[in-house]
């Protein structure tokens, strides 16, 4: 397991590099890595006698072989500081279009990305190849395609 500080640079670096966040964003929250593949952020102390087997906190990354994996609930916590790989979409059948698991033309570089509707970030996606697709968890999905049938039937 890499040694705190070590771990606290790597994941700024990587929130400021892909998605644009600023330091003071992230720099006061406690990184902790689990089981070699899974990065949680915490911005308090556990509370003593508390034992879990999960850290503190929320899953915020995930190691893949090719680099980290955000999670969709940092990504929307982080929200507003997000300001590079984020596809801002207005268009609600585009929005459905992606919440349905079928990719939709992007002009983003390859990677992971945070997905806006209407200024508000939804979660994560994957662009690649010129398209995109959602990786937002579908329990998630079925609510906000739930909220964008509500929309077009109050429309």
């Amino acid at each position: 397991m890499p040694d705190c500080e070590n771990l606290h640079d790597e994941v700024i670096s990587y929130f400021s590099s892909r998605f644009g966040v600023a330091r003071e964003a992230l720099d006061k929250l406690t990184y902790t890595e689990r089981g070699g593949e899974e990065v949680w952020a915490t911005s308090a102390p556990t509370p003593t006698g508390i034992v879990s087997s999960r850290p503190a906190g929320v899953r915020i990354l995930r190691r893949m072989p090719h680099g980290f994996k955000p999670t969709t609930v940092f990504l929307c916590i982080l929200g507003g500081h997000i300001t590079a790989s984020r596809m801002e979409i207005e268009d609600v059948s585009v929005m459905k279009q992606l919440l349905l698991g079928q990719p939709v033309a992007c002009a983003l570089d390859d990677g992971y990305f945070a997905i806006s509707f209407r200024g508000d970030i939804l979660g994560c996606g994957v662009a690649k190849g010129m398209k995109a697709r959602a990786l937002i968890p579908t329990q998630k999905r079925r609510v906000l395609l739930g909220c964008l049938e509500s929309e077009r039937a109050l429309s």
